[in-house]
């Protein structure tokens, strides 16, 4: 059996909202919770089940686990998801679902200064990398994608690709209005993004000790932006 690896990491960025979502209509004298209906039930085990997630990886966790901490019964914990597999990529795809507009409407805060807009946009970016929770999910899904590409599929559609897909829309609005001048927006956005990770993203993912210091992180992001600008960048 594979070691169990990732514990410990405290989840601080998954001590989230409720998940606007609609519950099912409710029959009357049944039990909501036994037919999976009740959404505050359904965002009490997600948020214990990415806890477990966190501490022990995908293969580590039990939905027994996941049930104590999400203080319901294992049967009413199978009521909502069917599978571990399917509880793992509901938490991924929450999680990027409700972090990703408040990553890329910093881009629109500062719309008016594109290179003011990317340099908080990469700050946000190296913040993630340094967060312990989103790095131990990604090393998860990393160590499951071989056998489990479901996991895998799941987390780059609403994650990577997301990203990519905003942050490339952007582009190509700055080059219609003449702040840019890029032929191939994804291919930019990629480059955007994978400069963000210089140096700290690379050692994160190697579970390598990091200068996480305010110095350290600024030069990592002044010099992506300088150098994504100077590449593409209209002289004004």
């Amino acid at each position: 059996m594979r070691a169990r690896v990732w514990r410990g990491f405290p989840d601080p960025i998954f001590n989230w909202t409720l998940f606007l979502m609609t519950a099912a209509p409710t029959i009357p004298g049944s039990d909501p919770d036994l037919a999976g209906t009740s959404p505050i039930k359904r965002q009490q085990i997600i948020e214990g089940a990415s806890r477990i997630f966190i501490q022990h990886g995908f293969e580590g966790a039990s939905m027994s686990q996941i049930a104590r901490d999400a203080q319901v019964s294992k049967g009413t914990l199978y009521n909502y998801f069917e599978s571990k597999s399917a509880l793992f990529i509901e938490t991924v795809r929450q999680m990027t679902c409700q972090k990703l507009p408040l990553v890329y409407g910093i881009i629109n805060d500062y719309d008016h200064d594109p290179e003011r807009a990317l340099t908080e946009l990469g700050r946000t970016i190296v913040s993630f990398q340094l967060s312990d929770s989103i790095m131990a999910m990604y090393r998860t899904i990393v160590a499951e994608g071989v056998t489990f590409p479901e996991l895998a599929e799941s987390f780059w559609e609403n994650g990577p690709a997301r990203s990519i897909e905003r942050l490339s829309r952007w582009l190509a609005d700055k080059t219609q209005q003449g702040a840019f001048a890029v032929d191939d927006p994804v291919l930019a956005a990629e480059q955007f993004i994978s400069l963000c990770q210089t140096r700290i993203g690379i050692r994160r993912r190697f579970n390598l000790p990091v200068d996480s210091s305010p110095e350290a992180v600024d030069l990592v992001i002044h010099g992506a932006v300088r150098v994504f600008m100077k590449a593409y960048a209209r002289p004004v």
